[in-house]
């Protein structure tokens, strides 16, 4: 309750008597910006004034005291004039913890008409520091600690100031932006004017128990405008722990050596790091969740919505409100850079290497990247639709650019797709007896915007396969569009495929093909020596078309006699024939004739390719012998064909006169 008893005299109160019972604190003190007080009120209040002299008695009580609801206990407090001295106050002030413990003690004076001039000093034992964090919430929050000492605080010429040595012990604050929490080493802190001085205070992270010497202060205009400035020289910092959250334009760990400072008003800190990236540190770039592959190109990233994408960059930093971070990074491979280009398929690049990166980040929404790093290893993951889901190691030296706008990077990359168990070239070569897979490589070369690239150079590489192989390979595979088709088919589907137009046939083959590999794979690996397979093919029944062809289901064999002779063949059956239903195939026969298989007999019967309405159904056969030779051009195979000539001579002059022996043995 609220009891109140005013005497007026001459429109002025000459006596008042107020009395109050459990009255909240906040219901009637006025309100602080960074302060919010609240418990149980009594107060008992006794003012005269008269002409001789003005008395003032005031004592209260507060029981469940708190600041920015950290918990104090009871508050007692005394104000009452000096009886030589009607414009002077003698203050006393106590806070008693649970425990009656008391935190704090404190004696002053408080004078001047309007009670405006103050000197008060605190006796403090383990006072709760955490109601700090109010003054900077987005900033820099959850601060904690205790603290004990001497505290003079004063108040001259509307100037408020402080002297006094506190200790500080189990200290600690959090930067909510980077999600780094550190502590503070028991420490002796000085209050000198408006400041409260740090000075090689041993600092270190939460997580890591890593860190380095502190200096600086704390700083304040009368206890309303809070600001920091901070310097740490640090030795393996935890700096950077941001988990992904929606519009967050980075995120991962970062751990640094060098100069970390905090520095400006606690409702605008700003953080700059400028050192050298530590082990364990994968900073990540989460682009955009809105692009997606052209179906041509293996990474032809496009912006449907480039300028909503801007807006979103230019948005993004409403929950760092408050916060300038400008990091000043000399990256080395003990980091990784992660950079995902799809959020919603996984799509990325990562990679280790070296550069110098600048990342700015303020409260105006901008966000920029200066600098270069240089790749010394690392993938990019390839995902889209849920069906591709490839691993490609970006080789040595390749380079991101950044000049500001992270949109806007520049990147050139070779990265390289080995794969799995190779793949059989035989619908390359045209040779049903080559029934095996071989090492197989993708090579592409990215080059232009990250986000964008320039149109993908593709290679297909085969290491370790003879060059007779190879060279009929490269040849095949000269064309770049067949080329293309290729690269595009071994990162799909790990298999070489048709050439095929674009057609309902193609498409529906194409289908049939995923389906009759499943029931194929079933049924033998491709390694084996017998392999048997099941196809089904669409038949081409265009009326516009003067050939047609039937729907066959078909089965391959592939397997060896012998170790010199190898056997292939293909059957089918048409079905919904123009005139009837038959049996038709190919088949072939290799017999290898040399150690090396170089040198061949072929016998074959093949089922002609067309067949015109109203023809018989038309086969081919053939007999031939074939030598592969291994060379790069015509001068390469006479020299190759003259040194076996020269061998051979050496051979027998050398065996017959060199006293020493020494035989040059030509193995063919």
């Amino acid at each position: 309750f609220i009891n109140i008893y005013a005497l007026l005299n001459n429109k002025s109160i000459s006596e008042l008597n107020l009395n109050i019972k459990n009255v909240n604190l906040n219901e009637f003190i006025p309100l602080y910006p960074n302060f919010k007080f609240k418990g149980l009120t009594d107060l008992e209040v006794f003012y005269e004034k008269n002409s001789k002299k003005t008395s003032l008695n005031l004592n209260s009580n507060i029981k469940d005291f708190k600041i920015n609801n950290s918990y104090f206990g009871q508050l007692n407090f005394n104000l009452s004039n000096n009886v030589n001295n009607n414009d002077s106050y003698s203050l006393n002030l106590s806070v008693l913890d649970n425990k009656r413990k008391k935190t704090i003690q404190s004696y002053g004076e408080v004078y001047g008409d309007k009670m405006n001039f103050f000197d008060i000093d605190f006796d403090i034992n383990d006072l709760d520091i955490s109601f700090l964090s109010k003054l900077s919430e987005k900033s820099i929050n959850e601060i904690e600690g205790l603290v004990s000492g001497d505290l003079r605080l004063i108040k001259k010429n509307n100037k408020i100031s402080h002297k006094g040595i506190l200790n500080l012990r189990n200290g600690k604050l959090s930067i909510p932006y980077l999600n780094v929490k550190y502590s503070i080493d028991n420490s002796l802190v000085n209050l000198n004017k408006n400041n409260i001085v740090f000075k090689d205070i041993i600092f270190s992270d939460t997580k890591k128990n890593k860190g380095g010497l502190l200096n600086g202060k704390i700083y304040h205009n009368d206890l309303k405008e809070w600001g920091v400035d901070f310097k740490i020289n640090s030795k393996n910092l935890l700096v950077v722990d941001k988990k992904l959250e929606e519009l967050d334009v980075f995120y991962g760990k970062g751990y640094f050596s060098g100069d970390f400072t905090l520095k400006g008003l606690t409702k605008n800190v700003e953080i700059k790091v400028n050192g050298i990236t530590e082990n364990n540190t994968s900073i990540i770039i989460p682009w955009s969740d809105n692009y997606e592959v052209e179906d041509d190109l293996i990474v032809n990233f496009l912006d449907k919505n480039r300028n909503q994408n801007n807006d979103k960059f230019q948005n993004s930093i409403d929950e760092s409100r408050g916060v300038d971070v400008k990091l000043e990074l000399d990256v080395n491979n003990s980091a990784e850079i992660e950079i995902v280009l799809d959020k919603d398929s996984g799509s990325s690049i990562i990679g280790k290497g070296d550069g110098t990166l600048v990342m700015e980040i303020d409260t105006k929404g901008k966000f920029n990247i200066w600098g270069d790093f240089t790749a010394s290893e690392g993938l990019y993951n390839f995902k889209n639709i849920g069906l591709i889901d490839k691993k490609l190691l970006l080789s040595s030296g390749g380079t991101i650019v950044w000049d500001g706008n992270p949109l806007d990077a520049k990147m050139d990359f070779d990265a390289t797709y080995e794969v799995p168990g190779g793949a059989n070239p035989a619908i390359l070569l045209d040779n049903p007896s080559f029934n095996k897979k071989i090492p197989t490589e993708v090579k592409i070369h990215l080059e232009g915007k990250l986000l964008k690239p320039d149109n993908p150079v593709f290679e297909i590489n085969f290491p370790n396969t003879s060059g007779t192989a190879e060279s009929e390979l490269n040849y095949r595979l000269t064309d770049p569009q067949i080329r293309q088709l290729q690269s595009l088919s071994l990162l799909s589907q790990g298999i070489f495929i048709n050439e095929v137009g674009v057609s309902m046939q193609g498409i529906t083959n194409n289908l049939y093909q995923k389906a009759s590999d499943v029931f194929t794979n079933l049924l033998g690996d491709d390694n084996e020596k017998l392999k048997i397979g099941v196809n089904y093919l669409q038949g081409d029944k265009s009326a516009l078309l003067d050939v047609a062809k039937e729907d066959r289901l078909g089965f391959t064999l592939s397997t060896k006699i012998s170790e010199k002779i190898l056997l292939n063949g293909k059957i089918g059956v048409p079905i919904g024939g123009l005139e009837q239903t038959l049996i038709v195939g190919n088949v072939q026969m290799d017999f290898l004739l040399n150690d090396e298989g170089s040198l061949k007999a072929k016998v074959f019967s093949k089922e002609n390719e067309f067949r015109y309405i109203g023809d018989e159904l038309g086969y081919t056969q053939g007999l031939g012998i074939s030598y592969d030779v291994d060379f790069n051009n015509f001068k390469s195979l006479i020299n190759k064909i003259r040194n076996k000539e020269s061998d051979l001579k050496i051979i027998k002059t050398d065996f017959n006169n060199n006293p020493n022996k020494i035989n040059f043995i030509n193995k063919n």
